[in-house]
Parts: C-alpha cells; sequence; structure tokens
C-alpha cells in the first residue's frame, strides 16, 4: 500500500508518517510514504533515512506539482494561515488543488483529511473557518472512501510559550478563563497515530464520508490551572498562569498578528469558553474518539523538542 501525504510538513502530517513508518517496520505489511514538501530540504531526516519513504517536491499552491497516481490513499490537512487576511479563500483554493490531483489519479481510493474541532460551524468560530472551508470541498472528492479527523485543541501549543516557561520566573499565558473552565485537548501524537489507522484501515466504513473528532484521554478536558500545574510538575519550579480576560483579546492577538487577521482569532479563542459556538453547538454526526497520551506525557515531549531547537540555535 502507498500512502501519499500532502503537504507533509505540518505537525499533524508529520505525526502520521511518524505512525505509517513505524507500522511499516514492526508488521508484515508494505506500507510505502510518498510525501509532498515545497522545499525537500525539509524533510526529516528520521525519514528520509527509511526505505519506505519518499520525498516528493510539491507546492500545494501548485495543483500541477502533486501526482497522485500510484497512491492507494491520500492524507492531508489545511495549512494554517495565521498571518493571511484572505485565509478562507486561500484554503478553499489549495483544497481544490488536492480535490483535483486525486480525481486525477486512477489509484487514489481513500482519502484521510485531518481537520478541527468545531468544523461543522460557518459561523462564530473565527479561523477555525478554513477546515469548515476544507472539508467543504473535500468531501465532494469523487472517491469511494473519506474519512475526516477533527482534533480538539493540540495540547503541544502550550510548549510554544517555551521562552516564558524558562525564564527565571516561569510564566505561562491563557485565554482559557474562568481558570478552572475546561477544554478539550489532545496530542498531536494520537492525531497521527489516529490518521495513519484510518489510511490502513481495512473495516469497511459505514458511510462514504466518516467524520470523528479525537479528544484526549480526559474526556472532560483540562482547564488552565490544570495546564499550569503540570508546566510546573516539569519544569521543577512554580509556573505563574497569567490569563487574558475575554476583553483583553484584541490586544494579545493584535500584538503579534496582522490587523486583518485579529478578529478571526478572537473569535476563535472566544469560541472555546463558555458560550461560546463550540459548546452550544456541537456536532451530532461526530463520532467521538479518545487517544491515550496524557497532558504531561504531551508537554515533556515538546518541551524536550523545544529545547533542542532552542540549542540548536544558540
Amino acid at each position: 500500500m502507498r500512502i501519499g501525504v500532502a503537504p507533509a510538513s505540518t505537525r499533524t502530517c508529520a505525526a502520521a508518517i511518524r505512525s505509517l513508518l513505524e507500522q511499516s517496520s514492526n508488521s508484515s505489511s508494505s506500507i510505502e510514504v510518498r510525501a509532498w514538501y515545497r522545499d525537500i530540504a525539509k524533510a526529516p531526516s528520521e525519514f528520509l533515512s527509511h526505505a519506505n519513504f519518499e520525498a516528493v517536491k510539491g507546492d500545494v499552491s501548485d495543483a500541477s506539482s502533486f501526482d497522485f497516481e500510484g497512491c492507494d490513499v491520500i492524507i492531508t490537512v489545511p495549512p494554517p494561515f495565521f498571518k493571511h487576511e484572505n485565509m478562507v479563500e486561500l484554503s478553499e483554493n489549495l483544497s481544490r488543488n488536492i480535490k483535483t490531483a486525486i480525481e486525477k489519479s486512477t489509484t487514489v481510493k481513500r482519502l484521510v483529511m485531518m481537520s478541527s474541532m468545531g468544523a461543522h460551524l460557518y459561523d462564530g468560530v473565527g479561523e477555525i473557518k478554513t477546515k469548515t472551508a476544507a472539508e467543504r470541498i473535500l468531501v465532494e472528492t469523487r472517491i469511494p472512501r473519506i474519512t475526516v479527523i477533527r482534533p480538539a485543541y493540540f495540547m503541544e501549543n502550550w510548549a510554544a510559550q517555551y521562552p516564558t516557561l524558562k525564564a527565571p520566573e516561569p510564566s505561562v499565558f491563557s485565554y482559557l478563563t474562568p481558570s478552572d473552565w475546561k477544554l478539550e485537548m489532545v496530542s498531536i501524537k494520537d492525531v497521527g497515530k489516529l490518521a495513519a489507522k484510518e489510511a490502513t484501515a481495512d473495516a469497511p466504513q459505514s458511510t462514504p464520508v466518516y467524520i470523528c473528532e479525537i479528544q484526549g484521554p480526559q474526556k472532560e478536558g483540562y482547564s488552565s490551572l490544570e495546564v499550569r500545574d503540570v508546566l510546573t510538575k516539569i519544569l521543577g519550579k512554580e509556573v505563574n498562569l497569567q490569563l487574558i480576560e475575554k476583553s483583553k483579546l484584541p490586544d494579545f492577538f493584535g500584538a503579534f498578528l496582522p490587523s486583518g487577521c485579529v478578529n478571526e482569532f478572537v473569535e476563535m479563542a472566544s469560541s472555546f469558553l463558555q458560550g461560546g459556538a463550540l459548546n452550544v453547538n456541537p456536532d451530532p454526526q461526530a463520532n467521538v474518539v479518545h487517544g491515550d497520551t496524557s497532558l504531561e506525557s504531551a508537554l515533556e515531549e515538546a518541551i524536550r523538542e523545544q529545547e533542542k531547537i532552542s540549542g540548536n540555535s544558540a
């Protein structure tokens, strides 16, 4: 079985590739991975050293740069557009390119798309609307089997605050308010495992389009206080929790995003909170599954990765 991954550079696609290559090494089944990168130099050495991995040059903004012939399955995820004001239009265009390339192939019979929780909504979810737009296009792809995976909030996102976590007085910022309000979270590793599982599954699918939401093992989610406590345990130092109230979200996002993107991210963050769109309007059509990676385990690994990056750039 040959599985194509396009684009391959996102964190979730990297996790899916890692899981697929582990399956290939640990089982008798033949799994080959062909991964498309805009810059092949970005392909991780751990993948390039595997006999069943092939890196291919391809730009998702150019449909002609993708040739999926020979692939049985395609795994894709709309890349994030944190600094593009026309993010929804971009997501639509890139999704059409993937759809076109799949339909030109005579071999692709299955699509696994990684999306986001809340992608069933058209309003009230801000930046998540890019995933809504992508889903709307990709679920119309003319192939027999489509799986849409909607992850919860990534546990590893907290490690992006590595500079403040490693400061003399460690701190973590959170717009998850009040401090005991809980949000479903999941490890990127578990999302990758699920994508790999769906890509290689033999069991028949009950519907042509199967939608599942993946959350972490703690079904009620995690609060800002719990995140702070886990980080304190990992770092061995007290971490100060700095809450960003809803009224301060425009200033928070405005400090590092283009002005035309701020409202989309304010709306997305607000959708996570009590009374927000994600809590008021869950998707009754989605099947909920749970990963097994704990918040502590996910953050320990993510912080180790940040330490490597910091060490390499020093």
